[in-house]
């Protein structure tokens, strides 16, 4: 696992986190949230190993790696999870262990982890192909993710803090979003974006926004005759009023790229 960070005018030097003699094992991609004053970045382990680890940051060391909840009992896992803070818990969505193909959720209160449970319940799981994303919007809980056997179509559901929604394709069942691999959320200056390479492995990024009534037409960005190249999935952050796009180059090139939407 490899860090580097940018303060607004410069990016530091690339670095193997916990460090170079104990670097952090990683598949596919990691995702971070700030909890309580610490940086939580959580990943499936080395090899597909089919189970989630987790390492926090304190602002000036990595903790140790552990498996989580517990050694004795970790979260099965397969591609990537997602985090993000609600309601003062952090939640934790991920496909279950051998590509299941079925929504897990579990949440970190501080203190400990909860049991990890299909969502909305475990007669009736969202589905999903790759990785999930989520992110907090207008007090609700987004999350989106491609339905099923690699179905091309962005699924999307919310969470109030009691219940979850019903799936739904969005923005409308007969006008699907496309995707390959996996979706991006993020929420800025009050709306929600939904970012994603465009389907059948398109090569392209697309983009759609929703302002707590309605979706937008979704766009090649930044523009239909210049759109940014992507592989697999993009990834969001707001950081100085600014919403980036972080990505690998098209073809599978292994170079990050980042672009940015300035504030209005």
């Amino acid at each position: 696992m490899w860090c580097a960070t940018f303060d607004g005018s410069s990016w530091s030097s690339d670095q193997l986190i916990k460090n170079d003699d104990h670097a952090y094992g990683i598949s596919g991609s990691p995702a971070l949230a700030v909890f309580n004053d610490k940086l939580y970045c959580i990943r499936q382990g080395r090899g597909n190993s089919g189970w989630i680890w987790c390492a926090t940051f304190d602002g000036n060391a990595w903790s140790d790696d552990q498996l989580i909840p517990n050694n004795d009992h970790a979260y099965g896992i397969s591609g990537s999870p997602a985090l993000a803070v609600f309601n003062d818990k952090l939640y934790c969505v991920h496909q279950g262990r051998s590509d299941s193909g079925w929504l897990w959720c579990a949440t970190f209160d501080g203190n400990s982890w909860s049991a990890d449970q299909l969502i909305p319940h475990s007669n009736n799981a969202y589905g999903l192909s790759a990785s999930p994303a989520l992110a907090v919007y207008n007090g609700k809980l987004y999350c989106a993710r491609q339905g099923r056997d690699d179905s091309g179509w962005v699924w999307c559901s919310t969470f109030d803090g009691n219940s979850w929604s019903d799936d739904k394709l969005i923005p409308t069942p007969g006008n699907a979003y496309g995707v390959s691999d996996s979706p991006a959320l993020a929420s800025f200056q009050n709306k929600l974006y939904c970012a994603r390479q465009g389907r059948g492995n398109s090569g392209w990024i697309w983009c759609a926004t929703f302002d707590g009534q309605s979706w937008t037409n979704d766009r090649l960005i930044p523009s239909s005759n210049n759109a940014y190249g992507i592989s697999g999935s993009p990834a969001l952050v707001e950081f100085n009023g600014q919403l980036y796009c972080f990505h690998q180059g098209r073809g599978n090139d292994g170079w990050l790229w980042c672009g940015a939407l300035p504030s209005a």
